[in-house]
């Protein structure tokens, strides 16, 4: 009989997979997933044959609508478990199947659209609302929703996520499935086969210019289409305004643009797009290895000013690639020959902070490659005499000079990562259109800003080079062709290798428990300071006859398993029997934790739980002593405090705090009003030093500050009435934003926020606020007024804009109170500080501005 008969005339039927369903003893265990079609909608199905009779009859079991609802999953059970055969029929169903995930994309689809499936009457009926949902499906991930089918491994279960009931047993409990996943990953290289693809890295400083022509002189040069694209810009947009606000038609332009120059021999789908400010990143891949893509994140870091400002940062993606792991980084770094230690602190920056979910770090990949607009230059060498080497292509001898091989060599940024040779000529600076070097009044000298790195084992660099005839920018574009390995499953040696662990397993769980030993039980990390991190290390190791999995668990109705200010890496792990690893404990106080400190809600104290699966729990006690700093504390304790912070003992300070915290301390308007300055004389100090040294600086509160000089500024402030303050004048003006932003109740008080927020679109709304500000609050709003307008006054020298400058401000003098939380959508974030924006906007640009009182 013709499977065809099942479904009608009106049904076609796209693709066709035979399987088997393991351990089945309903009908026998021959099954086909077949993916239909009616009109625009797609149903996947599972026909079942009675092999029972002697001519096996097919028949419809099952029928799953392809929408919002449809989820695969591998299951570790032998009941209704779909073996799915490894090969090109396997690859192309899944292929087809995700096309027809796509073509519902873009369609808001009901239960009605899918009558036509009901009709067709499966032995198993499913309610088909359950898997149709009012929203349209252009959100979906794909690779959540086609989990199973993207691996070809040996095990599917499909179903409804919602309504589905059925209990489906397991082999092992969570424990040991940990366990076997440990042990089938340092098997790894029994069980897959090494193919070799082509990735082709580019990065691109464009200068804030617009595409005017084509970019296939650089991005399909090659005769060969690459399996893989990893593009990077910089500098997409350079308005001030994009510093803090995402929008931009740039995106849109490049992106057409890209996609008309890569190469026409193959055709691509795109992985991800992922951008901040004006940096960007887009990777492409051939259609015939999308269906092996999963797991695709994204994330970015902003290193501009305050840490956050988008002019400076990395964007990344992450995704795995059979059972290959990637990850990608697009960075554009500190600008300037003098600030190469800020560009070592900017990728140690994106290397601390940029994380994938779930908790996954740069470093946690199989294959990672970090490129961009590194900004490192050439020192030690005039211009004139680098220009002259230039001109003999002797690029060995003025490599030589180059600071990043310097950074690397010294350990102090990028090390462990290679890089090819440098055979062309530096992309940086060119005066824009030509291939002449830099004629401007600076007269800079020639670099390779532009690099292309990558850390991994067994990659091969095909080709490094530079692409001079593109001249849109004032920098050249880089590209890099790699040879890469990928790992893809042998399904084979995959269920023999599984068996042999279990087995294993089994073995040792009934003879053995998990044992363990810590180096201490008690870590003191002594005196702490407000964004001063310090480290300890605790040893664990695995005393025990059994591999292990340790990890640190949340305490009851507790929502993480550290305080917020303590950073525990790696927090799991796995310890084979006499293996033991080093844990790094980090504490580190800054604006989200400095508050509670500060009012005694909260202490540098924590009980962490150290689990070990199937075995005991240890307990880990941290300890630390918190030093009152002027950053992270009041304004209402601040102004009562005279001398410096330091001069006062922390109970003194911290009694100061509870009193103003609980309201038991009097506003401006108190009897003895005399007795507390009008505002706290640190940020007198910051204001003042600013005044003097920086009403004419260009770039003031755009270009970050160094960590290092803000730690002494801050160290200045806690214990002494400075008559000047060391440090850049970056410096100073970025502590100035940090003690702002550190404040436990910001300049606008929360619960005026939402308030302030409603009046920022009229001067006349905002001035009403303002005026209901409490009396400290109030004086401190108008000094920061009166100083910015004053940096106004200088805009000619200073190149300051007012919207800028409230963009900047606004962001730390405004504050709902949710700051540490991440915002559910790029749209709220921006009208948001939009908002914070127009309400400061106001005051900077009023022709006439008066003190309320």
């Amino acid at each position: 009989m013709d499977i065809r008969s099942l479904f009608g005339s009106n049904v076609e039927i796209i693709s066709k997979l035979g399987t088997g369903l393991v351990g089945s003893q309903l009908y026998g265990s021959l099954r086909s997933l077949v993916l239909l079609k009616n009109g625009t909608t797609h149903s996947l199905t599972i026909v079942a044959y009675d092999d029972t009779l002697l001519d096996p009859a097919p028949f419809l079991e099952r029928v799953f609508p392809v929408a919002t609802r449809l989820v695969c999953e591998i299951r570790a059970n032998e009941e209704d478990k779909l073996e799915l055969a490894s090969g090109d029929g396997t690859n192309q169903f899944a292929g087809k199947l995700f096309q027809a995930i796509e073509e519902n994309a873009n369609l808001s689809l009901t239960a009605e659209d899918f009558n036509w499936a009901v009709t067709l009457k499966p032995k198993i009926a499913m309610d088909v609302s359950v898997f149709v949902t009012s929203t349209t499906l252009k959100n979906v991930c794909v690779e959540e929703t086609i989990d199973a089918l993207e691996e070809a491994v040996d095990a599917l279960s499909i179903q409804g996520d919602v309504m589905e009931t059925t209990s489906y047993p397991t082999v092992a409990s969570e424990p040991r499935e940990t366990l076997v996943t440990q042990q089938m990953s340092l098997r790894k290289k029994d069980f897959t086969n090494t193919i070799r693809l082509k990735l082709f890295v580019g990065t691109y400083n464009v200068n804030g210019k617009s595409p005017t022509t084509s970019l296939s002189d650089w991005l399909s040069c090659d005769d060969e289409p690459p399996d893989m694209y990893a593009i990077g810009f910089q500098e997409l947009y350079l308005s001030k305004e994009a510093y803090v606000f995402m929008d931009t038609p740039k995106e849109e332009e490049w992106l057409r643009t890209v996609l008309r120059g890569i190469h026409p021999k193959a055709k691509y789908r795109k992985v991800k797009l992922i951008r901040l400010v004006g940096i960007m990143l887009i990777v492409l891949v051939q259609e015939r290895f999308a269906a092996y893509i999963r797991g695709v994140s994204v994330e970015t870091v902003g290193t501009g000013f305050l840490g956050k400002m988008g002019n400076k940062g990395g964007v990344g993606v992450r995704f795995e690639l059979h059972s290959t792991s990637v990850c990608i980084v697009n960075c554009h770094l500190a600008a300037q020959i003098k600030k190469c230690e800020r560009r070592n602190q900017d990728y140690h920056d994106i290397c601390t902070r940029m994380s994938f979910p779930p908790a996954k770090t740069i470093k946690d990949h199989d294959l990672v490659f970090w490129f961009g607009d590194l900004n490192y230059r050439l020192t030690g060498i005039e211009g004139l005499a680098a220009k002259n080497l230039l001109d003999t292509a002797n690029y060995k001898d003025l490599i030589m000079f180059d600071q990043l091989r310097e950074q690397q060599r010294i350990k102090r940024a990028f090390y462990g990562y290679q890089e090819g040779i440098l055979n062309f000529q530096p992309t940086y600076k060119y005066d824009t259109g030509t291939d002449n070097w830099d004629s401007s009044e600076k007269n800079r000298a020639p670099a390779w800003t532009d690099r292309i790195l990558w850390k991994a084992d067994d990659v091969d660099q095909i080709v490094y080079r530079s692409h001079p005839s593109l001249r849109i920018s004032d920098h050249k574009p880089v590209s890099s062709l790699f040879e890469i390995p990928i790992a893809a499953i042998d399904i084979v040696k995959y269920k023999k290798i599984y068996e042999e662990v279990m087995k294993h397993l089994d073995r040792l769980e009934n003879d053995y428990l998990p044992q363990i030993a810590v180096s201490r039980t008690e870590i003191d990390f002594g005196t702490v300071r407000f964004l001063e991190n310090k480290s300890n290390f605790l040893t664990i190791s695995n005393t025990g006859q059994v591999p292990l999995q340790y990890k640190f668990i949340n305490k009851l109705r507790e929502e993480n398993y550290s305080k917020p200010w303590l950073i525990i890496e790696p927090h799991t792990g796995f310890l084979m029997p006499g293996d033991y690893t080093e844990i790094q404990l980090e504490i580190y106080v800054d604006k989200r934790t400095a508050g509670k400190l500060s009012t005694g809600q909260d202490t540098l104290q924590d009980i962490l739980v150290l689990h070990l699966e199937g075995g005991k729990d240890l307990f880990i006690s941290v300890i630390g002593s918190y030093e009152p700093s002027c950053f992270g504390s009041s304004i209402g304790a601040l102004v009562r405090l005279p001398q410096p912070i330091r001069d006062y003992s922390a109970e003194e300070v911290l009694i100061l705090e509870k009193r103003h915290y609980h309201g038991e301390v009097d506003d401006w308007h108190e009897n003895n009003r005399k007795s507390i300055l009008a505002v706290p004389k640190e940020m007198w100090f910051l204001l003042d030093e600013l005044t003097k040294q920086g009403t004419e600086k260009e770039n003031l509160f755009e270009l970050p500050g160094l960590g290092a000089e803000i730690s002494v500024i801050r160290d200045i402030l806690d214990t002494s009435m400075p008559d000047n303050l060391p440090g850049s004048i970056h410096s100073v003006g970025e502590a100035l934003l940090v003690f702002l932003d550190a404040l436990p109740e910001p300049v606008i008080p929360v619960r005026m926020y939402a308030e302030a927020m409603e009046a920022s679109s009229t001067y006349l709304d905002v001035k009403k606020v303002v005026a209901r500000l409490p009396g400290l609050h109030r004086r401190v709003f108008h000094h920061l007024v009166a100083f910015l307008r004053e940096l106004l006054v200088h805009s000619l020298k200073n190149k300051l804009e007012a919207r800028s400058l409230a963009a900047i401000f606004g962001s730390v003098l405004l504050r709902d109170g949710l700051h540490h939380h991440k915002i559910t959508t790029a749209a709220y974030y921006q009208s948001e500080e939009k908002k914070k924006a127009d309400f400061l906007l106001h005051f900077l640009t009023a022709p006439h501005w008066d003190w309320i009182e």
